[in-house]
């Protein structure tokens, strides 16, 4: 040792400012813990997946698709010689154009078109152009992924 003596005094009084010893509990028995309020992160994971694929069916449906445009000529098909078709859209620009052209007699009764646009509301300007002359129609159509047919044949009777 350093040359220092400790007495019995000194030993008492360094008991005394120590820190009090706390017994120890048992730690083998599993401690007392409350219980936990239900975890809300997989019914979050879930809110999010929903609102996802929601955004994701939205979206999908603003993408062009493969619509189905049938024109009704009826009756009037064999004097007709063409067929031109303007798809207006909501804000006045021309979203898609079609000619067809037939010889003489050889027109369909029922003009088929597949443009691809998006889902909406359009104006079908159609110009049928016949033997006896040009004739002019519109007609406001709703596209939405299915058939959609427009009969022009009373506009092509009336008109002779």
């Amino acid at each position: 040792m350093c040359g220092r003596s400790v007495s019995p005094e000194d030993d008492a009084a360094a008991d005394a400012s120590a820190e009090p010893t706390v017994p120890r509990a048992d730690t083998s028995a599993a401690p007392a813990v409350a219980p936990r309020a239900p975890s809300r992160r997989p019914l979050t994971r879930f809110a999010f997946l929903v609102v996802g694929l929601l955004v994701a069916l939205y979206l999908g449906t603003l993408r062009p698709q493969e619509q189905h445009v049938r024109v009704v000529l009826g009756a009037g098909a064999p004097e007709v010689t063409g067929v031109d078709l303007q798809y207006v859209a909501g804000d006045g620009e021309v979203a898609r154009e079609a000619h067809f052209a037939y010889p003489a007699g050889a027109a369909p009764r029922v003009v088929a078109h597949e443009p691809e646009l998006p889902n909406g509301e359009y104006r079908l300007q159609i110009e049928v152009e016949a033997r006896d002359g040009r004739r002019d129609i519109q007609r406001q159509v709703t596209l939405g992924g299915g058939s959609t047919q427009v009969d022009v044949s009373s506009a092509l009777a009336r008109e002779r």
